[in-house]
């Protein structure tokens, strides 16, 4: 008599678990999608479901990435675009401050992007 024990049902459980999250592409997108067209039935479904689910939910981050990323950039340039500038340095100063402002703002959105472009 086969008897089944709770490691068998645990590890059938993260078996399915583990499938699962590779079909619908959180683990590696490029490598399991293959996974998704050998499916069948309610698990082609269900995964295919949760992989459309995934991108959108994407899309609406980098959506939100980009509108974010501009309004702070504009912010910022027409926060520093009325400082009153007394002498040279200080003239130097308003003109390098924000170029390293917006280098640097520039890099953390490309640096977004590029994650989140991964992600999906």
């Amino acid at each position: 008599m086969d008897r089944t024990t709770a490691k068998d049902i645990e590890k059938h459980v993260l078996d399915d678990a583990v499938e699962l999250i590779a079909s619908v592409g959180l683990a590696n997108p490029l490598m399991h999608i293959m996974l998704l067209f050998q499916m069948e039935g309610d698990a082609k479904k269900l995964a295919s479901f949760l992989r459309a689910l995934l991108g959108q939910h994407v899309i609406l981050v980098v959506t939100r990435l980009h509108v974010f990323m501009l309004l702070w950039l504009i912010a910022g340039l027409t926060a520093v675009s009325h400082m009153p500038t007394h002498s040279q340095a200080e003239r130097v100063g308003s003109i390098i401050g924000p170029t390293l402002g917006v280098s640097m703002s520039r890099a953390l959105w490309f640096w977004g992007d590029v994650v989140l472009g991964i992600i999906r």
